[in-house]
Parts: structure tokens; sequence; C-alpha cells
């Protein structure tokens, strides 16, 4: 976050940017090979200033994607591994909703075991479970 910002204008903002990434969205953990998985947010928009306004504060990356002529221009912006870590970290504390509140739950305890590749698999299962379940 900006470093000249006060407290309260930091919270303000985290706070709003949570509630966006709570209605826009997601939270996975990709298998990225046989023995492998990955974090990763993303949050889509057809107002392409609020992925940029993630991009700003986490960086990670920011692309329009490619629809059918007759559907409106998107824009996805997407982090992994230890930025995806960091960004949940920032927002945790202004996550309301319950089932994304346990979906941010199960992202941290993946990334920070990591290295453990015996709980990956656990926590990909349970991840895509929680996924599965709508958030209203």
């Amino acid at each position: 976050m900006t470093a000249m910002k006060s407290e309260p204008s930091r919270d303000l903002e985290l706070s709003w940017l949570a509630g966006m990434f709570e209605a826009r969205g997601s939270i996975v953990i990709n298998k990225s090979g046989k023995d492998a998985y990955t974090l990763r947010c993303v949050i889509v928009g057809i107002a392409k200033n609020i992925p940029e306004l993630f991009q700003k504060q986490w960086h990670g990356f920011n692309k329009e994607i490619t629809q059918p002529s007759n559907l409106k221009r998107q824009w996805k912006w997407a982090i992994a591994s230890e930025k995806a870590l960091a960004f949940l970290k920032d927002i945790m504390p202004f996550i309301h909703t319950e089932p994304m509140r346990k979906r941010a739950q199960v992202a941290l305890e993946f990334q920070s075991e990591k290295n453990d590749k015996g709980q990956q698999l656990l926590y990909y299962r349970q991840m895509t479970e929680l996924n599965k379940e709508k958030i209203d």
C-alpha cells in the first residue's frame, strides 16, 4: 500500500478492495504439474479501472479477456504464490462473508506450508470443495 496514506485511509481502501474482491474475485489452488500446486487470486470486471487498482497495489498481471463480439469487454487481474499470500494477508481483516473467509484461510495455510508436498493435495481438494459452495 502507499506509505503516505494515513492508517484510516489505508483501512478504508483495503476494505473497499476486499469488498470488490468478495464480489468479483476468486481464490483457487491450481494443479500445475504432477505433484505441484499454485495459489492464485483472480478478479474479473467489465470496468478496466477495477483490476488496475489491484495491480497498482499488489502487482500481478492485468489483461483484457478475449470475448465474442456480442459480449462486453472484460479485464482480469491475477496474482500467484507469495504475492497472492501477501494480498490475502492485507485484505483478510476486511473479508466479511464466511465462505470467502474460509477460502482465504485455506489459501493462507496452503501457501505457508507450500514445501510440504503431502499437504498440497489435501489443500487442493479442500479448496476445490469450498469453491463448489455458493457465496450469497
